[in-house]
């Protein structure tokens, strides 16, 4: 589906927000599949600003996805205002010897051409050379000392395989289940070369999500990121939020942000939790998604209401735990498209590795969740659905602690405050293994074996909570 550039009105710096906006409501494949992100016109002049301070003089501009102009036509107000430029020839003239545009899309490169010429005085015709129609992701990109950037918010599941492949082979950074953006800044960073600064609109999960490990590393390793804030959700109707990075040329110091690629912790209004030492939970317990698609799948039909027995085993997921408890019986479990009241799983639907996950004392927590909630099977016996994940502890004595350190405050601070980029709208923390294996746990205190039984035994009782509470906070001040 081809779409006629409109002839926008009002401030030019809204045009390319407003056409990305057009294009989702008209065409939400093809959006998609551009990756286009609309750039609030507010969030376009935070990063300008922000760019600005880095790289107060910038001699060659470069946006290599410019989409309609939501970041160059606040760049080239900025130029303009810097030179004292007031006239439409000296607009012009400044436009092109200073400012690079490229994009995939036609109509958005028409789109920014004609707001730039818009707020510049000229035609689009005398910006033919600013803003040009090119995929930066396969042609060689112009060198400049400052990269303004919203790359494409591409989920890795739209991208054509052949064209995966293809850009893997040719990118250092694309590892694992990436998206788009992952290989454009990596190209943003070559044409910045040893001396440029970029100034990034990311998806929020480039904080903390595996994939984008290289990435940080790119951004604050060999280079140090010097500007790094939370937007929040860009709009009301999409869920994603955006993050701001500007990264200098020069390698990063020790400070608040680590420089081999580990997540970020997001500045934010609630105090950082405190820093714990301790040994990383992988070290202490193997952790596991308790089912994988395949297995969801085939345990669906052989879920069915009943009482547990030797031979069947009763099943929880994430809907049906919380803190302590697990609420079987008590709220069905909705399980792909079914919902059962009192969920039991025949034992030789589980397969050798399941069954004896399931029979093995362990944890079992909620994979989404506002803070960590954890249900103790402290004796073995439950099955874990899809979306829970187990923690099988390496030694059964070190169960109890693991549980009640789990569930402490400081343990959910921790997470969120390293893996909050990845949240789900509302707050809900995305629990997975590879995140957990990282969490620090200190020594076990004497005594809480006991406590554990007692919490357990009565989740609704305070004294046995209290207890723990007042031990995990004592082990956190330690550390």
């Amino acid at each position: 589906m081809r779409h006629r550039t409109p002839a926008w009105e009002g401030d030019p710096a809204t045009w390319g927000t407003r056409l990305a906006d057009r294009l989702r409501r008209e065409d939400p494949v093809r959006a998609a599949q551009l990756g286009a992100v609309a750039t609030p016109p507010e969030a376009a002049v935070r990063l300008v600003e922000a760019a600005w301070r880095a790289q107060p003089r910038p001699t060659a501009i470069l946006d290599p996805a410019c989409g309609g102009g939501a970041l160059l036509v606040p760049a080239a107000r900025r130029l303009w205002s810097e030179a004292g430029a007031r006239t439409p020839a000296d607009r012009t003239r400044l436009l092109r010897a200073h400012l690079r545009g490229l994009d995939v899309d036609p109509d958005a490169v028409r789109t920014c051409r004609a707001a730039l010429a818009h707020a510049a005085g000229c035609t689009p015709g005398d910006l033919a050379e600013v803003v040009v129609e090119c995929d930066a992701l396969g042609a060689p990109l112009p060198p400049a000392d400052l990269v303004l950037a919203n790359p494409p918010w591409v989920d890795a599941t739209t991208v054509p395989p052949a064209r995966r492949r293809d850009l893997a082979a040719r990118s250092r950074w694309a590892r694992g289940a990436w998206d788009l953006w992952v290989p454009l800044v990596e190209r943003c960073v070559e044409a910045a070369g040893p001396h440029g600064v970029l100034a990034l609109l990311l998806p929020e999960a480039a904080a903390a999500a595996p994939y984008a490990r290289v990435a940080r590393a790119g951004l604050h390793g060999t280079r140090t990121a010097v500007h790094l804030e939370a937007l929040g959700a860009l709009r009301e109707d999409v869920a994603v939020r955006g993050l701001l990075v500007v990264s200098v040329p020069g390698p990063a110091p020790t400070g608040a942000l680590p420089i081999d690629g580990a997540p970020w912790p997001l500045p934010s209004s609630a105090p950082a939790p405190a820093a714990l030492t301790g040994r990383p939970l992988g070290k202490l317990a193997t952790l596991v998604g308790a089912a994988t698609v395949a297995e969801a799948y085939a345990w669906r039909d052989a879920l069915h209401t009943g009482t547990p027995d030797a031979t069947h085993l009763p099943v929880v997921n994430t809907g049906t735990v919380d803190p302590w408890t697990a609420h079987w019986g008590q709220r069905p479990l909705r399980y792909l498209g079914r919902s059962i009241p009192r969920p039991v799983i025949p034992a030789a639907a589980l397969g050798d590795r399941r069954l004896a996950q399931a029979r093995q004392p362990k944890l079992v927590l909620a994979g989404l969740s506002r803070r960590l909630e954890v249900f103790a099977d402290l004796d073995g016996g439950w099955v874990g659905a899809k979306s829970t994940v187990l923690v099988l502890p390496h030694d059964v004595r070190e169960l109890a602690w693991l549980a009640a350190w789990l569930d402490g405050a400081p343990a959910s601070a921790w997470y969120a405050h390293h893996y909050g980029a990845l949240a789900l709208r509302g707050g809900y923390l995305r629990v997975a293994p590879r995140l957990l294996a990282a969490l620090p746990v200190p020594p076990a205190p004497p005594g809480v074996d006991a406590i554990v039984r007692a919490r357990c035994a009565d989740p609704e009782d305070p004294a046995p909570a209290d207890a723990l509470a007042r031990l995990v906070t004592e082990a956190a001040r330690r550390t």
